[in-house]
């Protein structure tokens, strides 16, 4: 079950919720005070070029998985960014990556070994 990590409009616009509960998925979000933990490190950190609080990184991954979440989406990509520059460890499922996968396996191109157990052709 994932969690999203992701910008308040891109989680009230439902893009993530809708394609997980396309593929029979349950999926769960930030409560509010997570969701401004987020939108912190979106805006405050990232955006602003100052390194990411990895307190309130690391308080929003550890409420989502005390909701059962056994994956969190990194939809965001600031979150992307965050996960370029430390250590997260396993868990996280970076869409920026998934996207940039799937573009070149559309090119009819092939990922190198070290890119591929994400998606399959």
């Amino acid at each position: 079950k994932p969690g999203i990590m992701a910008t308040t409009g891109t989680v009230r616009m439902g893009l993530f919720q809708t394609a997980l509960t396309e593929a029979g998925l349950s999926y769960v979000l930030p409560n509010d005070e997570m969701q401004q933990n987020v939108m912190s490190l979106i805006y405050d950190c990232v955006k602003a070029g100052e390194p990411a609080d990895m307190v309130k990184f690391r308080a929003v991954s550890d409420a989502l998985r005390a909701d059962g979440c056994d994956a969190i989406i990194l939809g965001c990509t600031e979150l992307s960014i965050i996960k370029r520059d430390n250590e997260l460890g396993p868990g996280y499922l970076d869409a920026l990556e998934v996207l940039a996968r799937a573009c070149i396996l559309a090119c009819g191109k092939k990922l190198k070994p070290k890119y591929s157990s994400l998606i399959q052709q």
